[in-house]
């Protein structure tokens, strides 16, 4: 979905509720805002229905040399959903450094302690397994291979391959 402004948010926040990966824009500073946003008039998503956002990106227009443009100036996870507060907890990922245009770490994803418990996974084999398909794309890429259809063509002929 495109830039939400008005009830469309509340359709985008039920499709996420029932399992739909949603990605989407909207105009706010941080996180804060982008709370008070939603769960305001014309949005008026219910707090409660805010608990499957898992990330916010805050973007902003600056000016370097000379040139205007946007820069992702900080990443949140967000860790949970406080109702009664009318807030949501979330912690800053990445933070933009602008003497080097680069976003700098600052925090831990939790998500990903979350999904190396679930799996049984140590972080070293996850991040084998990442460099595993980063390969793959590369591997596709330099094939030729591009759009959705050729990519997933190419995906099912190196497992096969990779079975036999």
């Amino acid at each position: 979905m495109g830039e939400v402004r008005g009830e469309e948010a509340s359709i985008l926040f039920q499709a996420m509720n029932t399992g739909h990966i949603v990605y989407s824009t909207m105009h706010a500073a941080d996180v804060g805002e982008a709370v008070t946003r939603l769960t305001s008039p014309p949005l008026k998503v219910p707090i409660s229905m805010l608990s499957p956002l898992d990330v916010v990106v805050v973007q902003s227009l600056i000016e370097a040399e000379g040139v205007a443009g946007r820069r992702c100036v900080k990443v949140y996870e967000v860790e949970g959903v406080d109702a009664a507060a009318g807030s949501i907890r979330a912690k800053l990922l990445f933070e933009w450094k602008p003497r080097e245009d680069c976003m700098d770490r600052v925090g831990e994803l939790e998500a990903v302690s979350k999904f190396l418990f679930r799996k049984g996974m140590t972080r070293s084999e996850l991040l084998e397994e990442l460099d595993y398909r980063s390969r793959r794309v590369e591997a596709a890429i330099g094939e030729g291979i591009s759009g959705y259809a050729g990519f997933l063509s190419f995906l099912r002929k190196f497992y096969e391959a990779e079975r036999a």
